[in-house]
């Protein structure tokens, strides 16, 4: 039986510790991992068939990225209404036609978060509407993001895989030509 202990809390995440002592690689050393609440990625179109994405400073990277809008499904939620929610937040805009394209694991080496993938298309910017303190909403074209993604503008390796999985899967007409 291994044994699990909260190392660190915080009101975004815990660091738990956790011994596998059948495990020859961990033996005498615990293995530590990430809880986090589950989340939501969005790929989301305007109307004109632009791509919503996000521009903001990240600590843990030291730099300011550019990403497509995401959040947590805070206590409660279902991913959609997480999802409605964030969207609105952090870009001021409104989709009311959103659809989970898939959830998995996006990094599996440390954190056990699941990500609910999120496409919708039509989003309608809402007038007046405040966004999230240090985020810059940017719409692109595809072709604009292809370009963003060769200049390494945008090098967000998981949001570039949602897009791609999205376009593999739904092969939706605004992700012909990624």
């Amino acid at each position: 039986m291994s044994k699990k202990k909260i190392e660190f809390h915080t009101e975004w995440f815990d660091v738990e510790s956790e011994e596998f002592p059948e495990l020859p690689i961990y033996t005498g050393k615990p293995f530590y991992r990430i809880n986090a609440p589950d989340g939501v990625v969005m790929a989301i179109f305007t109307k004109e068939e632009k791509l919503i994405l996000v521009k903001q400073f990240r600590p843990a990277l030291n730099k300011e990225t550019i990403e497509l809008p995401a959040g947590g499904v805070e206590g409660g939620e279902d991913p959609l209404e997480s999802a409605r929610r964030e969207l609105m937040e952090e870009t001021g805009y409104e989709c009311k036609n959103l659809q989970i394209v898939a959830r998995g694991h996006v990094t599996s080496d440390r954190m056990n978060r699941i990500s609910n993938v999120v496409f919708g298309t039509n989003a309608i910017k809402k007038n007046g509407h405040v966004i999230e303190e240090g985020i810059e909403v940017e719409t692109k074209t595809i072709e604009e993001l292809r370009d963003m993604i060769m200049k390494e503008e945008m090098d967000n390796i998981s949001g570039i895989g949602v897009l791609s999985y999205i376009k593999h899967k739904l092969n939706p007409p605004e992700l012909k030509e990624f």
